[in-house]
């Protein structure tokens, strides 16, 4: 099976935003089976709904999980700006989603960029250690180090940091990477991050998220991995099928 053949529809914002206000709307409410129904029929007929619904029915067959945790409301709330940087507060991601990012070296001399899936409710550090994987393993020039941020940018101007570091305390316009997702900002229409590296103040990688889609071949424990779609050197015969990727949490 090639590796776009393990995908389904896109998704697209505005079906994350319904599927959202919807899930949020119900949870921790207490609905009659009849309601029930009709927010799960409701839910199913959104776009990427149906998938949800089936990882649901999986987890509540084993016992429940984290998924199912943060829907019904059972994990801690992340808030933003002035977190405190705390690694206890990172979770591991398990949506049956995937938000699709192209990943490019913007000083390359050639092409060298890759496309990486992850699931939806993966944080910047999950991308962080993806990104790792995905570029590292076959190119020594290429080291992305413990030190590293995020920035979204408008108009050159930094709009948002999420980083991680010493700091026991987050402020302003900084940000969490165990505790906050890409997915928040692509769902308001946000499409590029910049990747930086520890003590640089020149981005290194340009970090493009393009699309939610559906994983056809979902499964509980090997669905969480990172995927490599496809990419572009900087050696000849780039394979995405060599990377090696590890499972999400903490290092």
């Amino acid at each position: 099976m090639t590796a776009d053949a393990q995908y389904g529809d896109e998704i697209s914002p505005e079906s994350l935003q319904q599927l959202n206000a919807l899930l949020e709307e119900n949870t921790n409410k207490d609905l009659s089976e009849e309601e029930a129904a009709e927010v799960m029929k409701q839910v199913s007929a959104i776009p990427g709904g149906q998938v949800l619904l089936n990882s649901l029915t999986q987890e509540l067959s084993e016992g429940g999980g984290a998924f199912l945790g943060e829907l019904l409301g059972q994990s801690s709330p992340i808030e933003s700006g002035g977190d405190e940087f705390d690694v206890l507060l990172y979770q591991r991601p398990q949506s049956p989603l995937r938000l699709v990012f192209r990943v490019e070296v913007i000083a390359a001399t050639r092409p060298h960029w890759r496309r990486l899936s992850l699931p939806t409710d993966a944080s910047y550090c999950d991308l962080h250690f993806a990104l790792e994987d995905a570029f590292e393993s076959e190119d020594e020039d290429v080291t992305l180090g413990q030190g590293y941020r995020f920035e979204w940018r408008e108009n050159d101007e930094v709009v948002a940091t999420f980083l991680t570091g010493e700091e026991s305390i987050l402020e302003g316009d900084d940000y969490c990477v165990y505790q906050n997702q890409p997915i928040d900002l692509f769902s308001e229409g946000v499409e590029r991050l910049l990747y930086l590296r520890e003590g640089q103040s020149l981005p290194f990688l340009s970090v493009v998220m393009e699309k939610v889609i559906e994983r056809n071949s979902f499964e509980n424990q090997n669905g969480i991995l990172p995927d490599c779609i496809n990419g572009e050197g900087p050696s000849l015969g780039f394979e995405p099928s060599e990377i090696t990727f590890r499972q999400p949490g903490v290092a």
